[in-house]
């Protein structure tokens, strides 16, 4: 039956050697409970008939990709079914779980993802990164954090930024974009195609010191996430990394974006794939340097305030206090 589901047969193997292994030490610790960090095609199987070995409640955090199921019927469906609680990011996920499911409402619980924020500090002003790194404190600098994904749509900003150099070519732009992915070659020869080489920078995919240095020095973050069939921008962490360092965000209306970005005051939020939106967005927050200022200052307080890690792990505690 799940080879049948998931069309792979190794999935079956892993399953049975999974549970080989960690069913007779789960005799000996006797847990409480199970809890699965997805819904993908292995966590939940396991996680699934572990619980029903053990006569154990099971629980599962979902995200989005591991979830999207179509089909009129699954065995994907069956097991979220017969789960004790399944969490979510936002709102518009728990929406679509339901959906694609047809699991009770009240099975869903909401709760946002974290900071660890003392991972975040960095002793250096953002003057003194951006002398280190010979990139002028005139530069407007945007940046992108993300896998090169189909889904990141990355390539709605180099459109942007060509046309922007081209009714503005004095405007000191420059974009740096973070991660690597099957899209980068296809990005790195758009940005070559429209020469602009001296714009638009890979960095490749750093380790998380470099990547926050970037974040600090930078002006504006964005994301133009668009949402495809089996894909969508669950929540956004990447968002609240860059409203840390006090960066106003542009994102999309799809998704759980909208419930990371309040418009207009932590960020803005486009239509999705709209390239005049984009460009006025960027040419907006270029052009009101005290409302970046205001929105990054909010954006920041805001993190801390209700992302700090310390805060979402007591939401955890608290839920699995109610289920045990």
């Amino acid at each position: 039956y799940v080879i049948i589901y998931f069309h792979r047969p190794n999935v079956l193997i892993k399953l049975v050697r999974n549970i080989s292994s960690i069913y007779p030490l789960l005799k000996k610790i006797k847990p409480d409970l199970i809890f699965g960090c997805t819904c993908g095609s292995v966590v939940l199987p396991l996680g699934f008939v572990l619980s029903k070995l053990m006569g154990k409640k099971f629980i599962c955090s979902a995200h989005g990709t591991d979830f999207l199921v179509y089909t009129h019927y699954s065995l994907k469906t069956h097991y979220l079914k017969g789960i004790e609680k399944i969490i979510v990011h936002s709102n518009r996920l728990k929406e679509l779980i339901i959906k694609i499911n047809h699991i009770n409402d009240n099975q869903v619980v909401i709760i946002p993802p974290g900071l660890y924020l003392q991972d975040y500090h960095i002793n250096q002003e953002k003057d003194q990164i951006r002398e280190d790194l010979n990139i002028s404190p005139e530069d407007f600098i945007l940046i992108s954090v993300g896998r090169h994904v189909p889904r990141k749509n990355f390539q709605l900003v180099i459109k942007a930024i060509k046309i922007i150099k081209e009714k503005h070519p004095h405007l000191q732009i420059k974009y740096f974009l973070i991660g690597e992915g099957k899209e980068t070659a296809n990005l790195k020869e758009m940005r070559n195609k429209f020469n602009l080489e001296k714009e638009i920078f890979f960095l490749g995919a750093t380790h998380d010191a470099v990547k926050n240095k970037y974040m600090k020095l930078s002006d504006v973050f964005i994301m133009p996430s668009i949402a495809l069939k089996n894909s969508i921008e669950g929540f956004g962490l990447v968002y609240l990394e860059a409203n840390f360092y006090k960066l106003p965000v542009i994102g999309t209306i799809t998704g759980g974006i909208s419930e990371v970005i309040e418009h207009d005051r932590s960020g803005l939020l486009i239509r999705p794939n709209d390239l005049n939106g984009l460009i006025n967005a960027i040419l907006y927050l270029y052009d009101h340097k005290e409302k970046r200022k205001n929105m990054g200052e909010y954006s920041h307080n805001k993190v801390i305030n209700n992302y700090d890690w310390d805060l979402i792990v007591n939401k955890y505690v608290d839920l699995f206090h109610k289920i045990i």
